[in-house]
This record gives structure tokens, C-alpha cells and sequence, in this order.
């Protein structure tokens, strides 16, 4: 079932949870000193309206990790929550979500959490509000309803010492929760802290006064679904229709604002939210059919799928789907509200790369090596991967780039930027070691780069396996195995600086059966310690028998080798893990001594795979990164991500 008939579905349990009645209007004396001559009324206080988070039944199997930068950032915030009937393993995982909202929203003011284990009607994972809105004090717009901790924030000093500031309810009455705080909830299970780290945004001030009641008419000022109360919500100041015009230009308790709510064509525009999605408004949840504590005060489902790093403000939340970050989105929403957000300490990143692929192998060259300070050079061909996938320890043994240049089937000369390139590194007399027979580049490279001055070897066996192999020899035969699938080309570039770091040799199977010359190899070093890096179906699956490392695509497989080999780095690596020349240059740069870290496969745009992510996340003494590539192929929003 899609989840936007779910929401249909839960329409009826929504509603019976939001017959609420009584106004509860109070005027209250704004505290000594609290006036600033903006204000001329009594500030006044009304209880807040429910949101809800609601069961989305499907298995998602996604994750958005915590924030990388959670382990350096201080808290800017205090929380403090009461507990009322929770077990232990839930008010640790409320914790850990009251933890990432305590390093995003700054207050000089403790935020107070009334929470409750406590029955909940069916499919309803939990809701929240402000315990209290205000409007008409001093430090926000006059005549705007802002909830409690976010005007507390906004005037400095507690407007209601007495009063919490966000009431919480969670259902007691299920038993699939899922109370770990890895991101990583069980199929069939929902994730606690996702819920938790949802209804606490409601509470910050997610959440509009907009309503629509059974006859179609909107409305705007509601509390305690009671229109009329003279003044919107500071998140209804911020929403727009689809040809930019502000739903409070529309008549309160009008037909004509119900159908606008109702349109499927809702958006929050501010120039912090708009910033964040791109330069664009960021749509907001309005069906057809009005949905009372879920319509309006959420972003729109349909565009924030599950895996999105946006999608925690979603009406619901699926099975096997956590969401451990607010995501920019949401937190420019809350910036546009009034709340100040603590900036995430990024990596700095750089970018290296040139007008092609051949152009970011010399660009990475250039980075790494000064003039004539290498020991020699590895040349590849740049249109096929096959004799290239065991290159990387060759050229970091000998202290050369790896450059690539078209194949023989392209080109019968080496490209001359690659033969510049070679000049300024390279002295004359040393070793360019090409990796291929003379099918694979053609053999008027050899006769070019001896007429400069160099040695030429040829690295070559009958196919790629043997290549790999003889590639091995050049090593010294090493004792230690890097194995993986030569039928494509991520796990091995992956590989490559942990085969640097350790090394070792890279050999290749034929997918998931052994190819005989890597067997051949094997059973020559008995004692080899052995990694397959790749899956059952991949290399793991040729050698049962080695240490597998793997994830479920080549992405996670790319982050299983990060944390394996490089759980402690101080710097990482980025490419595409679509093509295949950018990581390879990059592999060995990173496999360099002033460089060393892993080789992190991601996609050309957002979002960053979960897995890369999370392996950042936890990753927590990087300090820097590097990006190979331009941004066709690794964009800027993924490099700005990362």
C-alpha cells in the first residue's frame, strides 16, 4: 500500500484524536522588563495543537545517519524532559534524539519535554505540540502566535517558568518498536528515535494554525481547532501556493483559503528553507482530502521519499526506515521561524579534477607530485577498466602516478597532455610501467616514451586475471590478497588504498567464481591472508574461504572497506561509483602517506548513499576530504554534503 493511501486510511483515527475542545485564551503580564515599546497588548497564551507521526506499514530498509559532524559539535541547547511510564531502552533513545536537536536550535533557555508512554490510537507512532503558543512578547512579530520554547529563545529569558514547553505522547500499546539508536530498525519494526527526533521538530514550532473544517471553509488563527483567534502562527507568515501568493492574503474562514489547503499546491518559502532546497519553496503536505494533524504541518511525502535526507518531516514513517537528522530543509524552516541553528562543521573538501577524465588523472598527478619527484609512472587506458583494477599498490610501490591515455583501439599514440605530464613529473631514465598488452594501448606508446628517455615495462597477461597477477609479481608476490570481481570495476578501486596500507596484492575473480590464474596464485602462497571485498556474488562468493567484506550495493561494499580498513582516518576520498578513471587516480592518491584514507564510491547527486554517510558519521577524526572529479560527476550539492 503507497503510503499516500495510508494517509487516507488514517484520516478517521487522526480526527479522534484532535476533538479538543475549549479555546483557552489567556492574557498574561509580560515579566518585568520584558516590554520594548513594539507591543502594545498583553501577551497572551493558548495551549498548542497536536502533529502526528503515523505507522507507514511497508518495509523501507533506508537510513538517514546521525549528523557527521554530532561528535564535534557542543549543544546549544538544554533539554529537559520528563519522563512519565518509559522503559529504559526508549528514554535512551529519546535521549539520543534530544542530543541531535540540542546541536542544531540555540536557546539561552532550558527546553522543557513533558513525555508520555501511553496508549495511542491504532497506526499513530506518537504526537507532540507546544505545550503553550504566545504572541505579543517582547523579541517576536506582534499579533503572531510562536510556541513556547522558540519565544522563550526569541526573548531571552522563560515567559512561563512554570510551564513545559513541548507535550509528547508515545504509543505504549505497540510491540514492534525498535529501540536501538544504530539506524538500523529491523523489517517490520519502527524506529524510535526517528519518532521522537520527528515529534520534537513539531514542537520547536513545525507546525501551522491552518485548518479546513467539514464544509471545505479554511482557516487560519486556529487553536484547539477554534478559529478566529485574530492571529496566524509564525509558520503560517511563510506559506505560499505554487504561483507564490501568501495563503494570508486569502480571507480567513473562507471557501476559497479550504480549497487552497486542499490543493496539493502548498509550499513554506523563506529565504533560510528556500536556500536550502536549492533556491526553490519546499512543498508541503496538502491532499485533496484535508488530513486534521498531519495536512499542512508536514513536508509533502510524496516528494521527500523514504531515504531522503529531508524526509524526517514527513506524515509517516515507514517500517525499516530511520531518519536521524532534522536535514537542511527542516532546519531552514526553523531558521526562517526565528530559531537560531548552530552551522554544521563540514570537512573541508577539494575538489580535484580536469575537462575530462584524462584531464582529473593529471590533475591528481599534480596534486601528489612536484616536478620530477617521482620514481616512475603507471600508465593505464582510460576507456576500459580490466588490466587497470590492480594497478594502484604498483604505483604506490614505486611512488608514481597512475595515468591513463585512450586504448589502442581509440588511439595509437599516447595523448600528449599525458606525455607532458609524464615529462614534468618524471625524470628522464626512469620507469613508465604500462599495464595491458598491445591490444589494450597501442605499441606506439612504448616507441614515444623511449624516445624521451624512459624505460617502458610491460605489465601484461593473457587477460585481465593474469594482468592482475603479473602485476602481483611486480609487487614481490606479496603475502597478503585483496580479491575482487574483475567483471566490474567498484570493489577493487575501493580496495585499492587499503591494499596500499597493508601491502598487498590485488587479484580478481570471475564474479563469484574463482578465475584460475588467481587460484593459481593462491594455491602457490598458502599462507596468504586472504580479503574478498565483495559479496556472495562477487568475490566472496570465489573464495568462501577469505575475510569478506561487503556491503548490500557497491556503495555500502565501499563503506564496508572504509570502516574496516580506516575506521580512524583523518581524511577520505571521494568519486563517482559509476565510471571508472576518476577513483582510479584517486585510489592511490589516497593510498599515499600524506593522504592515506579510504577511496568512498558516492552517487553524482544527492542524497549521499546512507551507508557513505554513516561511515562519515562515525568516522569522527576526519578532518578533511578530497572529491576526484568534476561536478558532472560528482556534483556540488554531494561534495557539499559530504
Amino acid at each position: 500500500m503507497g503510503r499516500r493511501a495510508r494517509m487516507v486510511r488514517f484520516a478517521g483515527a487522526i480526527a479522534s484524536i484532535t476533538a479538543i475542545v475549549g479555546a483557552g485564551l489567556v492574557a498574561t503580564p509580560v515579566p518585568s522588563g520584558a516590554t520594548d515599546g513594539s507591543h502594545t497588548e498583553s501577551m497572551e497564551t493558548a495551549p498548542g495543537q497536536w502533529s502526528v507521526l503515523r505507522d507507514g506499514f511497508d518495509d523501507a530498509n533506508t537510513s538517514v545517519p546521525a549528523p557527521a559532524d554530532g561528535g564535534v559539535r557542543a549543544a546549544q541547547a538544554t533539554f529537559q524532559v520528563n519522563y512519565s511510564g518509559f522503559p529504559t531502552d526508549a528514554r535512551i533513545a529519546f535521549q539520543a534524539a534530544v542530543d541531535i536537536w540540542a546541536s542544531y536550535v540555540a536557546s539561552p533557555v532550558p527546553i522543557v519535554i513533558d513525555a508520555s508512554w501511553t496508549p495511542l490510537p491504532t497506526g499513530i507512532l506518537g504526537r507532540a505540540d507546544a505545550t503553550v503558543v504566545l504572541r505579543n512578547f517582547s523579541g517576536g512579530q506582534a499579533g503572531t502566535w510562536y510556541p513556547s520554547a522558540l519565544a522563550n529563545a526569541l526573548h531571552q529569558a522563560d515567559l512561563l517558568p512554570t510551564d513545559s514547553d513541548i507535550d509528547a505522547e508515545f504509543a505504549s500499546n505497540r510491540t514492534n518498536w525498535y529501540f536501538g539508536t544504530d539506524g538500523h530498525p529491523p523489517a517490520g519494526t519502527s524506529d524510535f528515535e526517528t519518532t521522537v527526533l520527528h515529534e520534537i521538530g513539531h514542537g520547536l514550532g513545525f507546525s501551522g494554525s491552518m485548518a479546513v473544517g467539514p464544509t471545505g471553509v479554511g482557516s487560519w488563527g486556529t487553536v484547539l481547532g477554534h478559529a478566529g483567534t485574530g492571529s496566524p502562527s509564525i509558520y503560517d507568515v511563510f506559506a505560499r501556493n505554487g504561483s507564490g501568493a501568501g495563503l494570508l492574503t486569502y480571507p480567513n474562514s473562507s471557501m476559497s483559503l479550504g480549497a487552497q489547503l486542499v490543493s496539493n499546491d502548498v509550499y513554506f518559502s523563506g529565504p533560510y528553507a528556500n536556500a536550502a532546497n536549492g533556491g526553490s519553496p519546499i512543498k508541503l503536505f496538502a491532499p485533496s482530502t484535508w488530513d486534521p494533524a498531519s495536512s499542512f504541518s508536514h513536508f509533502d511525502e510524496a516528494t521527500y521519499l523514504p531515504g531522503d535526507q529531508n524526509s524526517l518531516m514527513t506524515p509517516g514513517l515507514d517500517r525499516a526506515e530511520s531518519i536521524h537528522d532534522p536535514g537542511p530543509d527542516a532546519l531552514g524552516v526553523l531558521h526562517d521561524l526565528g530559531w537560531q541553528i548552530a552551522a554544521p562543521v563540514h570537512h573541508p573538501v577539494q575538489r580535484i579534477f580536469g575537462q575530462d577524465a584524462i584531464g582529473t588523472s593529471l590533475a591528481t598527478s599534480q596534486a601528489q607530485f612536484g616536478a620530477k619527484s617521482a620514481n616512475a609512472a603507471v600508465l593505464a587506458r582510460s576507456d576500459h577498466f580490466a588490466d587497470a583494477l590492480a594497478g594502484g599498490p604498483l604505483a604506490a610501490l614505486q611512488n608514481a602516478p597512475l595515468l591513463i591515455t585512450p586504448g589502442a583501439s581509440i588511439r595509437d599514440t599516447l595523448d600528449p597532455r599525458v606525455l607532458t605530464e609524464i615529462q614534468r613529473v618524471l625524470p628522464a631514465g626512469k620507469t613508465v610501467f604500462i599495464l595491458g598488452g598491445p591490444l589494450a594501448l597501442a605499441p606506439g606508446i612504448d616507441a614515444a616514451l623511449q624516445a624521451q628517455g624512459y624505460t617502458v615495462v610491460r605489465v601484461q597477461g593473457a587477460n585481465q586475471y593474469a594482468t592482475a597477477v603479473a602485476i602481483a609479481g611486480q609487487l614481490g608476490n606479496p603475502n597478503t590478497v585483496f580479491e575482487a570481481t574483475g567483471l566490474h570495476f567498484a570493489d577493487s578501486l575501493s580496495a585499492v588504498p587499503a591494499a596500499i596500507q597493508a601491502h598487498g596484492a590485488i587479484l580478481l575473480t570471475s564474479g563469484n567464481v574463482q578465475a584460475p590464474e588467481t587460484a593459481a596464485y593462491l594455491t602457490a602462497h598458502p599462507s596468504a591472508v586472504r580479503y574478498a571485498i565483495g559479496g556472495p556474488l562477487a568475490a566472496a562468493g570465489a573464495d568462501p574461504g577469505a575475510t569478506a567484506v561487503w556491503g548490500q550495493d557497491l556503495f555500502a561494499t565501499s563503506a564496508a572497506v572504509a570502516q574496516r580498513f580506516f575506521a580512524n582516518a583523518a581524511t577520505f576520498g571521494a568519486a563517482t561509483g559509476f565510471d571508472f578513471p576518476d577513483a582510479l587516480s584517486g585510489s592511490v592518491f589516497m593510498g599515499s602517506p600524506n593522504h592515506l584514507g579510504p577511496m568512498l564510491l558516492v552517487t553524482p547527486h544527492l542524497p549521499v548513499p546512507p551507508s557513505i554517510a554513516e561511515y562519515l558519521a562515525r568516522a569522527t577524526r576526519i578532518t578533511n576530504g578530497y572529491v576526484f572529479g568534476g561536478p558532472l560527476a560528482v556534483g556540488d550539492d554531494v561534495a557539499g554534503a559530504l
